[in-house]
């Protein structure tokens, strides 16, 4: 080890000076780990960041945060101070910071922070930065002294144009806005909405048909002006939720038109024989789907004019020949202006008896031949316990057919026993038919005849005296009603002697239907589709295609075609039916104009109304029986039932109905 230390001795005898060089005292702001900054709205309590710094400078114990758009600070902005050697902001903070700079939300932005202690200033450090929207839409247009009268002259025209800006966006922004226009009746701070639509653009613009049905929805009342309050939500979709902002409102004026249509059209004036300018005998058009329909006698003679009227001895309630006109109707050749006081119709065909008929769907006005009842109904009708409890409401009809002394009826039974009499009585020298050999044979005042629950065609043939009874029903099945027949019973058909067709009223959801006889596929049932939907019925043909709503459903098996026209619909609701609407109405469908009947209708004890469409919103109409008297009145009391299988007539053409329980 000796020779080692005499080396190192050796070294500490050499004389020489080291020299060691100190590090500038600086104030250093740190780059953090994260430079790019998303300001979440649905946290705004969060730390939207945190900047560090040492300071080997200053020694100073107050430092202050600036801010700028530019790395070379042009108009810094001070954050905050501190004596710490850290400092964050909320995210709420900071984005009240960026908006009152004027920064447009949802872009990228970049955003420079440095540190200064007296004279003394850090590094800059760069951070991109997104903020989120908190200022709201402003309208632009309309005003609060906006007010519209709505009308179907031009259904689908303009009625009302919005507009607004919104302060935060930009055309950089990297966000979709959604905005959804809404309207309130006014004052009720839109408790309760409706959206008029939605757009991504800040303009909006709703036609009259559109807006006078969102204001109908809302009990506005036709004719009349009420004020609604509207206001524009935008919405921001977000990985971290949705962010939503809501402009202030504005109150407008709007005045809507009646859409629902009058059950009955009046016809007056001196071209009216029957009628003349008087409402004493005034011709009616009864509605049936969207169509009004009825027999008139017309002449020239006399002046020749005549006008239609919604209500009967309401003479402003009139609807003249420029009425139609400006809402582009067609007219039959021999229907023209009058060009009088007030424009009225005027008939300048042959005077005679015609079918006038005034198509709403089609906009059409048509003189016809008159129309004539296919069938009859006869005086013979189905009586018993398997139907009325014998008698304790109207037997069920016989109808008159195309051969002398056949007759025909189409019936619901229940488990029981009927027979046959005439004019729904007993007494001589009405006569009642049963069948004492049960052989099919009629025997005047013969044995009751048993009969088990289902639909029925009964068939009387008086020339041999016999008479046969086959189950019978037309209904409709499919993804459009009721899941293929897995939901329940097909929606079925009843028998209207006056056309010789099937018909039933029925809600339909969208999907796809066909036609079959008494609830089967099974042979020799048969089911009808349409294989070049063309409105003809083919044997087993294709699926038909339909959306959801209220119809009308027609067969005609004499021309082999069928129809689908929407209609509103009477249903049966209540506590003594579906719990006031749990689940749906049952549907009554209306065989002849204001005729509606239902079979096979399961009551319970309770309460019941008729409303159309399974809705008590406007323009919808509901009835009730304010004297319990068996008349109708809209929006009238409730009507007791008590629990059974029950029959249906509703007549409102007198406004009356029957319900018949067994």
């Amino acid at each position: 080890m000796l020779p080692m230390l005499l080396i190192l001795i050796a070294s500490c005898e050499v004389d020489k000076e080291l020299t060691f060089d100190a590090a500038e005292p600086e104030l250093v702001l740190k780059q953090p780990d994260v430079s790019a900054v998303y300001l979440n709205f649905t946290l705004p309590d969060n730390p939207a960041f945190t900047i560090a710094w040492s300071d080997d400078l200053t020694g100073g114990s107050s430092y202050d945060i600036e801010m700028a758009m530019d790395q070379d600070f042009t108009a810094p902005m001070n954050l905050g101070s501190t004596s710490a050697k850290n400092f964050s902001m909320t995210v709420a903070e900071f984005n009240t910071v960026l908006n009152d700079m004027g920064i447009a939300s949802f872009e990228d932005i970049a955003v420079y922070f440095r540190v200064k202690a007296g004279t003394a200033i850090s590094n800059s450090i760069l951070m991109l930065v997104t903020t989120y929207a908190v200022e709201v839409p402003v309208i632009t247009g309309p005003d609060n002294s906006f007010t519209a009268t709505l009308s179907d002259v031009d259904p689908e025209a303009e009625a009302m144009a919005l507009s607004w800006d919104d302060p935060e966006l930009s055309d950089e922004s990297s966000a979709m806005v959604v905005y959804d226009v809404q309207i309130s009746p006014a004052g009720t701070n839109f408790d309760t909405y409706n959206s008029l639509g939605s757009t991504e653009d800040t303009t909006f613009s709703i036609s009259h048909a559109s807006l006078n049905e969102m204001v109908l929805t809302m009990d506005g009342t036709p004719g009349a002006e009420s004020s609604f309050d509207i206001r524009i939500v935008a919405t921001v979709t977000t990985s971290s939720g949705d962010l939503v902002r809501t402009s202030e409102l504005v109150t407008i004026g709007l005045t809507p038109y009646e859409t629902a249509l009058p059950p009955v059209l009046y016809v007056v004036g001196a071209g009216a024989l029957d009628a003349g300018w008087s409402w004493d005998s005034p011709v009616e058009l009864r509605l049936t789907g969207t169509t009004y329909v009825g027999n008139i006698r017309l002449t020239p003679n006399n002046g020749g004019n005549f006008r239609f009227f919604t209500e009967r001895d309401n003479w402003d309630s009139g609807q003249n020949y420029t009425y139609y006109e400006v809402r582009g109707y067609t007219f039959d050749p021999n229907l023209t202006n009058a060009n009088d006081n007030d424009n009225n119709f005027l008939f300048t065909g042959a005077e005679g008896e015609y079918s006038i008929t005034i198509d709403t769907a089609n906009e059409t006005i048509t003189l016809g031949d008159p129309i004539t009842d296919a069938f009859e109904v006869s005086s013979w009708g189905v009586v018993g316990s398997g139907y009325n409890n014998w008698g304790a409401f109207a037997d069920a009809p016989f109808y008159t057919t195309a051969a002398n002394n056949v007759f025909v009826s189409y019936v619901n039974l229940v488990d029981g026993e009927i027979k046959f009499r005439q004019n729904n009585s007993w007494d001589a020298p009405n006569i009642n038919y049963g069948d004492n050999g049960g052989d099919g044979t009629l025997d005047e005042g013969g044995a009751n005849i048993p009969v088990s629950a289902g639909d029925y065609k009964i068939t009387l043939d008086l020339n041999s005296n016999t008479y046969t009874i086959e189950e019978f029903s037309w209904g409709i099945v499919g993804s459009g009603y009721n899941n293929w027949g897995a939901d329940g019973p097909d929606a079925k058909f009843y028998y209207d002697h006056t056309t010789d067709t099937f018909k039933v009223g029925v809600r339909l959801v969208d999907g796809e239907i066909k036609f079959r006889q008494n609830n089967s596929w099974d042979a020799p049932n048969i089911n009808y589709g349409d294989n070049g939907a063309d409105g003809t019925l083919d044997e087993g043909g294709a699926n038909i295609a339909v959306s959801a709503g209220f119809y009308l459903v027609t067969l005609n098996f004499n021309e082999n075609t069928y129809t689908i026209d929407s209609a509103d619909i009477l249903g049966v609701v209540g506590s003594g039916y579906n719990d006031w609407g749990a689940t749906p109405d049952f549907s009554l469908t209306e065989v002849q104009s204001g005729v509606w009947i239902a079979e096979g209708v399961p009551l319970i004890d309770g309460e019941i109304k008729f409303r159309q469409n399974e809705s008590w919103d406007a323009p919808n109409i509901n009835y009730g029986d304010n004297g319990a008297d068996g008349t109708l009145e809209e929006g009238g009391a409730n009507i007791a039932v008590t629990a059974g299988n029950h029959v249906m007539k509703i007549d409102l053409n007198s406004n009356t109905y029957a319900l018949g329980n067994r």
